[in-house]
C-alpha cells in the first residue's frame, strides 16, 4: 500500500502535465483547476509540429547535448584519470576547487557567462552553448570519474599493460 501511495505521488505531476497539455490555452489557468475538460484535444501537439519549427529546435538540442556530453566525457575521463593515477603539486587544492565550483548557485554564474560569450562573439551560437554546457558539466564529470578510476585496482591496470606489451611483442612491432 505504501509503495502504491509513493508511486501515485510520483505519477500525479506527470499526469497533471499531460492533462494540462491537452487543454486549450484559455482553460489552462482556470480557477479552480480541473483535471479534465470537454475541450481536450491533441491540437496543441499538432500546432507545435506544424506551426512552429519544433523539428529544428529538437535537432539543435540534440546537437548541443550530444556534443557537450562527448566533450565532457573525453576531457573528464582524461582529467579524472590524471587526478587518480598521478601525484603532482596542488592536486588536492585543484580537487577542492572543482568541488567548490559545483557549490556555486547557477544564478551567480549566468551574468559572467553571458558577458564572456558576448565578448568572444559566441553569444547566440551553437558552439557557444556547447562550450557553456561543457564548462558547467566538466567539474562534476571529473569528480565522478576520479572516484571511478580510484576504485579500479592498479594491479588490473598493470595486468592490462603486460597483456598489451605481450601482444605487441608477438606481433613483432
Amino acid at each position: 500500500f505504501l509503495m502504491i501511495c509513493i508511486a501515485g505521488a510520483i505519477l500525479v505531476p506527470f499526469l497533471w502535465t499531460l492533462a494540462t497539455s491537452l487543454k486549450p490555452l484559455s482553460e489552462v489557468n482556470r480557477v479552480p483547476p480541473e483535471w479534465f475538460s470537454p475541450n481536450m484535444s491533441f491540437s496543441p501537439y499538432v500546432d507545435m509540429f506544424f506551426y512552429l519549427p519544433f523539428a529544428t529546435y529538437a535537432v539543435n538540442s540534440l546537437i548541443v547535448a550530444t556534443s557537450a556530453t562527448a566533450i565532457t566525457l573525453v576531457l573528464g575521463s582524461l582529467a579524472g584519470f590524471a587526478f587518480s593515477r598521478f601525484a603532482f603539486h596542488g592536486k588536492l587544492w585543484l580537487l577542492v576547487l572543482l568541488l567548490l565550483s559545483q557549490m556555486l548557485p547557477g544564478a551567480s554564474v549566468i551574468i559572467p557567462l553571458f558577458q564572456l560569450m558576448r565578448e568572444v562573439h559566441l553569444y547566440g551560437s551553437t558552439f557557444g552553448l556547447i562550450l557553456v554546457h561543457t564548462a558547467l558539466l566538466l567539474p562534476f564529470a571529473i569528480w565522478l570519474l576520479y572516484g571511478f578510476f580510484n576504485s579500479i585496482p592498479r594491479e588490473v591496470e598493470d595486468a592490462a599493460l603486460i597483456d598489451l606489451l605481450g601482444t605487441v611483442s608477438q606481433a613483432g612491432l
